[in-house]
């Protein structure tokens, strides 16, 4: 029979490796968007990070760490204790596309990070101005043949998925205009109105107000089907040219060395809120497609795509301003 003292130390220790277990999560979460409030990557980080919050029954306190196209952001989550109450909002530009274009980055998009999983798309748009006599994208393609001297193609920064759709449709028009770089979508809109530019590759929610008022025309939107907010616009497939423009996607990461059960945790609370109709409906209204995708998918992209840029970079010979 165990004595009192000794059974003592027993439960003792029990209740301790009760506490050091357990169940995750206690407290709020962290999640850090690198990128400023209010715009692309804020607006459905916080829409799932609402939703998940409720699924775990923790706060989960979105925070915006921008500058240096998300670095600054990415880089203070990779260095926070990898416990799980610190996430990430990451994309493209953040992860696959930066080596691909010649930046240095302060981590490794692999080696420092774990990913949770992706919970949105954002399709991009083909925009004009409302004085190309094209109409449709059938129609401008051989237009951008014969004046392609005389157009310029506006994309928000240098070595964005958007230039690298633009790029990809010129190449396939086989078209040669002039890439305009800019430092987001609302200046290019505000080019093609004026019409210091002809056409501009960037979210379809910041071009479908100008598309509905008539103030700029949308030829086509990246994706599998048409946005909600821009139904008569029809997708690369449909006006006959698939593949030509990519979508960008947003996921979840945590600091390398979270536990698998934690990161589970979290995919699961991804997966739910996903699968809320409010919340899918939330994001759709907002130009987004909701897309979740494993932890495992996620890594695997976060190796993998950067390949496919590279060999894009090569077929195309696509150079980059730094």
């Amino acid at each position: 029979m165990i004595g009192h003292p000794r059974l003592a130390a027993l439960l003792g220790a029990f209740a301790l490796t009760a506490s050091a277990h357990a169940a995750f999560p206690e407290r709020p979460i962290t999640f850090i968007v690198p990128f400023p409030p209010g715009g692309s990557t804020d607006t459905p980080s916080r829409i799932v990070a609402e939703k998940m919050a409720g699924i775990l029954g923790q706060p989960i306190v979105v925070e915006n760490r921008a500058g240096a196209s998300g670095q600054i952001g990415a880089f203070a989550a990779a260095r926070a204790k990898p416990d799980g109450y610190t996430m990430v909002m990451i994309a493209s530009a953040t992860h696959t596309l930066p080596g691909v274009t010649g930046k240095t980055l302060p981590y490794d998009p692999v080696k420092d990070f774990r990913a949770v999983g992706t919970f949105v798309t954002l399709p991009l748009a083909l925009v004009g101005n409302v004085g190309l006599p094209a109409t449709s994208l059938a129609e401008l393609v051989p237009y951008l043949r014969e004046n392609g001297d005389r157009i310029a193609i506006g994309v928000p920064s240098t070595g964005s998925v958007a230039h690298f759709s633009a790029e990809k449709f010129l190449a396939a028009a086989k078209a040669h205009p002039v890439i305009a770089h800019y430092q987001g979508d609302s200046a290019i809109l505000t080019d093609l109105i004026g019409g210091n530019i002809q056409l501009g590759v960037f979210s379809g929610s910041s071009a479908a107000p100008m598309v509905a008022s008539g103030k700029v025309r949308g030829y086509a939107v990246a994706g599998a089907t048409r946005l909600p907010m821009l139904p008569d616009v029809p997708t690369v497939a449909e006006a006959g040219m698939p593949d030509v423009m990519l979508e960008a996607w947003y996921g979840i990461a945590v600091p390398a060395g979270t536990p698998d059960e934690t990161i589970a945790t979290l995919n699961d609370a991804l997966k739910q809120a996903l699968a809320d109709p409010q919340t899918a409906q939330a994001l759709r209204e907002r130009g987004f497609q909701p897309k979740y995708s494993s932890a495992a998918d996620l890594d695997r992209t976060l190796v993998e795509e950067p390949k496919a840029w590279e060999a894009l970079v090569r077929e195309n010979q696509i150079t980059f301003k730094q």
